[in-house]
């Protein structure tokens, strides 16, 4: 049941219904509350519809939720099961998260975290933003596309 609810958002997401897959992962999350990566999807949709105070919250659950963020949390870029926030939104690509020499485990790592930060961002919470990158940080040290945001954000 949940996870056609997750599949059925994906399609939305895919087909640019963002509200129709904020429903799909709403009803996911009602039928299973405890998995990150419905939250984090949802997250995504709520920022391409700038609802972004909904969207920090879905990825304060999921980090909530699993703090590493290693198992089924939806990554960024090409391999996430929602895309990434709208362009304007993003400062640098986060295709770093996917490259095969990083590991699928880290593929996950921070991705409620960078999302929450860009969610942050918009609106206009560059204090909390810069925390979430630094959280990110601790999670994956070596990220250099973080590093980047974090930069873009003092400038």
């Amino acid at each position: 049941m949940y996870d056609d609810c997750r599949l059925a958002g994906n399609q939305r997401y895919k087909a640019k219904d963002y509200r129709g897959a904020i429903e799909a992962y709403s009803s996911a999350i009602e039928a299973d509350p405890t998995t990150p990566a419905y939250y984090t999807n949802r997250a995504s949709a709520y920022m391409m519809t700038s609802d972004f105070k909904s969207a920090v919250a879905d990825c304060s659950k999921a980090i909530e939720l699993d703090p590493t963020l290693t198992k089924g949390a939806a990554g960024l870029g090409g391999n996430s099961l929602a895309p990434s926030p709208p362009p304007h939104l993003l400062t640098s690509s986060p295709h770093h998260l996917n490259s095969p020499e990083r590991g699928r485990s880290l593929q996950h790592i921070g991705a409620a975290y960078v999302r929450k930060a860009k969610a942050l961002l918009a609106q206009g919470n560059t204090t909390d933003a810069i925390a979430a990158y630094t959280q990110c940080l601790v999670k994956d040290p070596g990220n250099a596309q973080v590093h980047v945001h974090v930069c873009d954000v003092h400038t």
